[in-house]
């Protein structure tokens, strides 16, 4: 088993990832958080990275622009309240 550890603003946490590369467990002692995953399934592969000679990956992902409050229709404003 594979553990990962790191550090949140709320604190320290390992991430265990099992035989089968799949995530088993979550934990933040601080929190008295732990979260047990079971039945986990891998569905498809992960995308290949564009533009890259052999050998080279890419770490460059593109996110969706965020939207300024004055572009937000009154609608979703509403519900939003």
């Amino acid at each position: 088993m594979l553990k990962i550890n790191g550090s949140l603003d709320g604190g320290d946490y390992t991430l265990s990832i099992d035989s089968n590369n799949c995530i088993s467990l979550f934990e933040m002692p601080n929190n008295l958080l732990k979260i047990a995953f079971s039945d986990v399934q891998i569905n498809g592969s992960a995308p290949q990275p564009e533009n890259t000679s052999a050998g080279e990956t890419s770490a460059i992902e593109t996110l969706p622009a965020e939207t300024s409050p004055a572009e937000t229709s009154s609608s979703e404003t509403s519900a939003a309240e």
